[in-house]
């Protein structure tokens, strides 16, 4: 039996237009396919296509098991390694039913929670989003660390799922029947 496998990072794709900030993006046929694939997908615009066009990962940490810290210590390891050309990473911190951003001043990415100047943000669990200084951002694709529930058993996997926001892991079945030993064997 094969069981299906959530989906895997890419490589930013490459766009021939620049956008300058405070400019309406130039009508492209790579525009106008994104702008219909939100609409069809009841995903706002902005969700899909970003000024500064570097993918915004989150990196989601936390949990609420007892390696809530060791999750934390791994996403800033991956944060070490992220590419900072080609990706704008935040540390999303998840503990219970709360979910925070962790930016710098400015909306800064490559925060870790215990920099000086770093600031929680509350996620709006709707659409996996923020607002910072006004204006709302979102992420492009979410990088989940936690370790334990619910990172390992497909609760956070299934909310990706519902809100259309592709992840690291498997899916919500693989997850689901791995965390569960009895089951697994």
């Amino acid at each position: 039996m094969n069981l299906p496998f959530r989906y895997t990072m890419k490589q930013p794709e490459k766009h021939s237009h620049t956008v300058s900030p405070g400019q309406p993006p130039q009508e492209t046929p790579e525009r106008n396919q994104l702008q219909k694939t939100a609409l069809r997908k009841n995903v706002p615009p902005q969700h899909t296509l970003t000024q500064s066009m570097k993918k915004k990962i989150a990196i989601v940490a936390g949990g609420d098991s007892s390696e809530h810290d060791v999750s934390l210590r791994s996403a800033g390891g991956i944060l070490s390694f992220m590419d900072k050309e080609k990706y704008d990473c935040y540390i999303v911190e998840q503990k219970g039913h709360d979910m925070h951003a962790i930016v710098g001043p400015d909306n800064t990415p490559y925060y870790l929670p215990e920099d000086k100047g770093a600031t929680r943000i509350a996620i709006d669990h709707n659409d996996f989003s923020y607002t910072c200084n006004g204006e709302r951002h979102f992420f492009d694709f979410a990088y989940i660390t936690i370790h334990g529930t619910p990172g390992e058993n497909g609760i956070l996997q299934g909310y990706f799922d519902i809100i259309g926001i592709p992840y690291s892991t498997s899916g919500v079945l693989v997850e689901a029947l791995t965390f569960n030993k009895y089951a697994l064997n």
